[in-house]
This record gives structure tokens, C-alpha cells and sequence, in this order.
């Protein structure tokens, strides 16, 4: 949607943002997300991805999925940590899972 947005509001982002030294629409639109979306849903989604490590039903093109999401949507100063606040969960969760299986 962001794309989109973009492209359509093209003439805004080259002339008045600019003129105005303002932060552009893409920027806007993930610290918008950030701020709306992400910061609320960022410890469901990452509740339900550690406990699908580790109950062993590992879903690895759901995993691969939202990695991938996290990855594009750090766009942003305010994004900055997507793909990492994942990451590190998704760490955690398998090193609690492998020590606990040895």
C-alpha cells in the first residue's frame, strides 16, 4: 500500500515535501505502522513464533514469511529494529529448544 501511495502522491514527495524539508511519505507511512500497528501486535506475533519452535511444529514458510515481512517493512528511523526484535526471539526460543532436547 505504501508503494502505491507513493507513487501515487509523486509530485507531492518531489516538490512540496521537499521544498518544505519534510520526512518523506515513505518514511511517514512506516513510522505510521510502526507506531499503529507493529508496536501492538510486535509481542503477539513474536509469542506465537517462539512457541512454534518450540512445540516442534515448525511452519518454515510461515517463519521464512514473517522474517521476510520484518525485513521489508525496516525502512524507517523509528523501524529500525524490525527484523532484529524477530530475530533475537527466534534465537532464544531455538537455543531454549536445543538445550532442553540434549
Amino acid at each position: 500500500m505504501t508503494k502505491w501511495l507513493s507513487v501515487f502522491f509523486q509530485y507531492l514527495s518531489r516538490t512540496y515535501i521537499q521544498m518544505k524539508n519534510l520526512p518523506s511519505l515513505l518514511e511517514v507511512s512506516y513510522s505510521t505502522f510502526y507506531k499503529l500497528v507493529y508496536l501492538e501486535m510486535k509481542d503477539r506475533v513474536r509469542y506465537a513464533v517462539t512457541s512454534m519452535i518450540n512445540s516442534e511444529q515448525v511452519d518454515e514458510a510461515m517463519l521464512k514469511e514473517v522474517l521476510a515481512f520484518c525485513e521489508e517493512i525496516k525502512g524507517g528511523d523509528a523501524s529500525k529494529n524490525y527484523a532484529k526484535d524477530m530475530e533475537e526471539a527466534i534465537n532464544e526460543a531455538t537455543f531454549k529448544f536445543k538445550s532442553l532436547s540434549l
